[in-house]
């Protein structure tokens, strides 16, 4: 397991305040909100903020627990968190959580989680419980928390960047999952965080475009994009249907339906018998390996809409 550098920083949590040697340290958040986001949450009453950061916070304590002992809390968030972690990223390991990153004079902020993916290479994740989630806010909160990381820890290279969104809202937990988000860059990275040091508004980085080989027409990437909105679309539906369906068939007892378009067979829910490979492999990881088969995977891409 990768040994990271502790930064020194002391968090006061009932404050959130950061010091270092006697200095007070900004955080992140109010920098990205300042800089970036000035007018983000302006039409949500303090109520309700407050309301939503107290239960966000019990998801984020809640992931916690299960990373560092196992234990489930109860919220259905984190039964979701469990099931991610087996189906997406099964082969990597949590080996901090609440990451406390600084540049060492100005800024210090915890990373939520960071994942060992290989050796000397990582993933930053940070969640997110918000009633939608805005990716460019996540890539750059993600971003300036990869080059403080890297500052913090030569020789160890973040690989990925990602948001873990586990909505409060427990009726949008079908669209819960690890989503990959762009890295800003340092060079963007480093004019943001002067420019809050000297109090002045930061003026967006224009990267280079890099030389790019015309893969597809235009109108067949306008179509691609069309049918991965329509297929998101219509599952949606399908979804809606199949749970009214259920509703319908426990509230009358109907086990099975029959018609001359579609067979509906109800499937008792209950409970059953896992296999706990993650437990397995950090408590036997001898054993483990011995198990390991190696398989090989077809060339892919992975696709960003913008």
């Amino acid at each position: 397991m990768i040994t990271l550098k502790e930064s020194g920083v002391m968090f006061l949590e009932e404050c959130h305040s950061y010091f270092l040697n006697g200095k007070e340290l900004k955080g992140i958040t109010g920098m990205i909100e300042r800089q970036l986001f000035p007018n983000k949450y302006d039409n949500v009453p303090k109520s309700v903020l407050d309301k939503a950061a107290e239960l966000g916070t019990a998801i984020h304590k809640g992931c916690q627990m299960y990373d560092e002992v196992m234990i489930d809390n109860g919220l259905p968030q984190v039964a979701v968190y469990k099931k991610l972690l087996e189906k997406e990223l099964p082969n990597s390991q949590v080996i901090a959580n609440e990451y406390i990153v600084t540049d060492g004079e100005y800024f210090a902020s915890p990373i939520d989680k960071v994942f060992q993916i290989e050796e000397n290479l990582v993933a930053i994740v940070d969640v997110k419980t918000t009633y939608e989630l805005d990716k460019e806010y996540v890539s750059w909160q993600t971003s300036i928390y990869k080059y403080l990381f890297e500052k913090q820890n030569p020789g160890i290279k973040v690989g990925g960047l990602f948001a873990l969104w586990l909505p409060k809202n427990e009726n949008q937990l079908g669209k819960a999952g690890f989503f990959f988000v762009d890295d800003k860059g340092s060079e963007a990275v480093v004019a943001l965080m002067e420019a809050e040091k000297k109090g002045e508004k930061y003026v967006p980085v224009v990267a280079p475009k890099k030389e790019q080989h015309i893969i597809l027409a235009e109108n067949a990437i306008n179509e691609m994009l069309e049918a991965e909105r329509l297929m998101g679309h219509y599952k949606d539906i399908y979804e809606k249907y199949k749970q009214e369906a259920l509703d319908a068939m426990l509230k009358y007892g109907v086990k099975s339906f029959d018609s001359e378009k579609v067979k509906m067979t109800l499937v008792p829910g209950g409970k059953s018998m896992r296999f706990d490979s993650t437990r397995f492999k950090k408590e036997q990881p001898d054993l483990y390996a011995q198990y390991l088969k190696e398989s090989e995977t077809k060339d892919s891409i992975r696709v960003t809409v913008r």
